[in-house]
């Protein structure tokens, strides 16, 4: 069956992962349940739209991280703010939100001197 059971699993977790302004366990989950899948049946025929599904997942992970540090950005807590930014630039640098977390972590290096 190459996991097509596991892979139904990690889909229906996807189905419950909710927008970035929210909670993202069920994504966390979706994305972790997708790359068991992949380390087990790597030569599935379901592999790459479970590799497809982990980049989006992660995508919407960063982008979550990222309204986060924006949020605490604009709350001043430049300390909080910097810890989400090099999370995104740390675990998700194959994401757009990287690029955008770095242009935000030299904001506010300007914004120490």
């Amino acid at each position: 069956m190459g996991g097509s059971f596991e892979f139904k699993i990690a889909s229906c977790r996807r189905a419950l992962s909710r927008g970035p302004a929210y909670d993202q366990g069920a994504t966390k989950d979706a994305k972790d349940k997708f790359e068991e899948f992949l380390r087990e049946h790597s030569d599935a025929v379901l592999s790459r739209e479970a590799e497809n599904n982990i980049r989006q997942l992660k995508e919407k992970e960063a982008e979550s991280n990222f309204s986060i540090g924006r949020f605490y950005q604009k709350q001043k807590d430049y300390n909080a703010a910097r810890i989400y930014y090099e999370d995104i630039i740390n675990n998700y640098s194959e994401t757009a939100w990287a690029a955008k977390a770095i242009e935000w972590l030299q904001v506010l290096e300007k914004k120490k001197r």
